[in-house]
């Protein structure tokens, strides 16, 4: 287990190495170097391609285009880092459209390592993007598009996502990710990796999480770890959820999915022991919450059974947000009082949250169980 550990921490702290820029596409290839327990892109993967024209975005960032061929009236956002004089700072809203020479052109694509941030840039810790807005018809965005934009804390994706590539947000600063499902079927390697994520919720049509895509936050105050997976979710590959070495008092593994999915699993020799990854490291430190009457079915499946404890939540919580047959619901984050009542809230591990009469309650994301005079239940909060 030390071994694990250390492999992890190091992981999650790995810095990447310098990006140089060439004119040429290059194969979708990562590199994994066991000796030294880090990750990188090559130094040729710096993608440059030339843009057809550049227009300022609504958040008043200059921006390149390339006119995609095969595809009427659409561009791809291309290097929009190395090509500008002025460093790109604050939020960042990506158009919906853009406009040249007289023709309108719908924004399909954000190009590979289109905003990744440069040698000089982390030398130097220049200020960057802080958050990232993606209108409706982003159908992809590329390997390395946002790599190591260390001051992006928020991102907006939106439902007509159809693939994130490697790395695309490799070393953000995100704590608070949704990603839709709508489109997006899988989310690649490496493409939320060293993140720091504190809240995690894939939504339904997600059916793939590669290896080593997402880590959770490595400690900075916080008491709550959360995950939520869809029902669609059929594999989720070794180490694909990284959360080791964490020390926090909750962390929770909500599973929408009533027949338990395949999870991958590898051992590794490492230092001349063999090492376990889980889908979800460290497994056996997760509470898993699963669809009423599922937990059997999750303790008997491979390595499901590992996980700290399995509990089952209220039946209908899985589908809807405000199921309650009693005085409580929940919506947008809050709970609601049918009537005015005193109850008291607490989390899943029995610490009570709050004791009174407030109409609306607003909670973070999670299960929790709301006690009144003469019952208890269980309330889901998104």
């Amino acid at each position: 287990m030390k071994n694990h550990l250390f492999v992890t921490l190091m992981l999650a702290t790995a810095s990447l190495s310098s990006f140089a820029t060439v004119e040429s596409a290059v194969a979708d290839s990562m590199v994994f170097d066991k000796g030294t327990a880090r990750t990188f892109m090559r130094d040729s993967e710096k993608i440059y391609m030339k843009p057809d024209f550049s227009a300022i975005s609504p958040s008043g960032h200059v921006l390149y285009y390339r006119i995609i061929k095969n595809k009427e009236n659409a561009v791809e956002v291309v290097d929009s880092m190395g090509m500008s004089n002025v460093k790109l700072i604050g939020d960042l809203i990506i158009p919906s459209t853009v406009k040249n020479a007289g023709t309108t052109y719908n924004v399909t694509s954000i190009g590979s390592t289109a905003f990744l941030r440069t040698e000089n840039d982390l030398i130097n810790n220049h200020d960057g993007i802080y958050s990232v807005v993606f209108p409706e018809g982003i159908e992809s965005i590329g390997r390395g598009a946002f790599c190591d934009n260390r001051y992006i804390t928020k991102i907006v994706l939106p439902n007509s996502l159809r693939s994130i590539g490697d790395n695309a947000f490799f070393g953000c600063s995100i704590r608070d990710l949704e990603v839709p499902g709508e489109n997006l079927k899988t989310i690649s390697k490496y493409a939320f990796y060293a993140c720091g994520i504190v809240n995690l919720v894939v939504k339904e049509g997600v059916e793939v999480i590669e290896s080593y895509a997402i880590s959770l936050s490595q400690g900075q105050g916080e008491k709550n770890i959360r995950v939520e997976l869809p029902e669609s979710i059929r594999v989720i590959e070794e180490w694909a959820i990284d959360g080791s070495n964490l020390d926090f008092q909750v962390k929770e593994l909500i599973m929408h999915r009533k027949k338990p999915c395949v999870i991958a699993y590898a051992e590794e020799l490492y230092g001349g022991e063999t090492i376990i990854n889980y889908a979800v490291t460290p497994f056996e430190q997760f509470s898993v919450i699963v669809p009423e009457g599922c937990a059997e079915a999750y303790r008997n499946y491979e390595y499901w059974g590992d996980a700290k404890n399995i509990e089952e939540m209220p039946t209908g919580i899985e589908e809807s947000e405000a199921v309650t047959e009693s005085n409580f619901y929940s919506a947008n984050g809050i709970i609601y009082s049918k009537e005015p009542v005193f109850y008291s809230v607490y989390d899943m591990v029995g610490r009570c949250l709050y004791a009174g009469n407030k109409k609306e309650l607003s909670l973070p994301k999670g299960l929790y169980i709301v006690k009144t005079v003469d019952k208890a239940e269980k309330v889901m909060v998104r």
